[in-house]
């Protein structure tokens, strides 16, 4: 897959040092197409045969991946170590390539996709909440910049960008939360405000991860962290 990637760089003259959500979407479709091809020969069935089929099943033709019943809840218990081991092993790959130390691009790679401006998420918060920062209820009528976007369980922990897991917050909780998890307080809170966002049909159309949201699955991420090292609890 590497060596895909480097080839279509150097056929279209890609710079170097161009992450990939700054290339051009027909480069990066170019990209994505040549690494689903090699996913499909070389991934997919190697993985598959090295677990003994326990860990998921597969269609090439049809094109659909699913994991095992028993798997998802383990991967979803050990999360932040799979996703460190990942990084790590990728970290290692990418240095082949790049005369630079590892630690740096661990950095690199664990930060890569909280990249994704959070403003679209803003502006729909912000139309249905009223300028309420979640943590401490203060109003947020003081402009832009005072009005925060934050995860509430930590990125760290989940790594992507989901509006049943986004909240309006003031600058000040904003600093002060940093990557602890919220007390168990605000978890009803959040579920509560989310059972409102899937009561618009509007919303649900334009967002897939809230359409497939269900609170238990948020009670269990609330659960995992914990069990992945996230102890501390916060409040304002």
């Amino acid at each position: 897959m590497a060596k895909e990637i480097i080839n279509i760089q150097t056929k279209k003259q890609l710079p170097g040092d161009m992450s990939f959500d700054q290339l051009h979407s027909v480069h990066q479709l170019d990209i994505i197409k040549k690494v689903k091809q090699q996913m499909k020969k070389y991934v997919y069935g190697a993985l598959h045969g090295d677990f003994e089929g326990i860990l998921y099943a597969f269609d090439h033709k049809q094109e659909w991946f699913r994991f095992n019943p028993a798997v998802h809840p383990f991967m979803l218990k050990y999360q932040r170590i799979l996703v460190d081991l990942i990084n790590y092993h990728l970290a290692k790959m990418i240095e082949q390539h790049n005369p630079v130390s590892v630690h740096y691009l661990l950095e690199k790679v664990e930060s890569v996709a909280q990249r994704q401006s959070l403003q679209p998420y803003r502006e729909i918060l912000v139309s249905r909440f009223e300028h309420e920062c979640f943590d401490c209820g203060k109003n947020l009528h003081h402009g832009k910049a005072a009005t925060h976007v934050d995860h509430f369980i930590p990125w760290s922990f989940i790594q992507s960008d989901n509006l049943w897991n986004l909240v309006l917050s003031c600058s000040n909780c904003n600093t002060r939360k940093r990557d602890y998890l919220p007390r168990e307080g605000f978890l009803d809170q959040i579920k509560n405000r989310n059972e409102i966002l899937q009561q618009e049909h509007i919303l649900l159309k334009e967002d897939s991860s809230l359409y497939n949201y269900r609170p238990q699955k948020l009670e269990l991420l609330y659960e995992y962290s914990q069990q992945n090292g996230f102890y501390e609890r916060w409040s304002p």
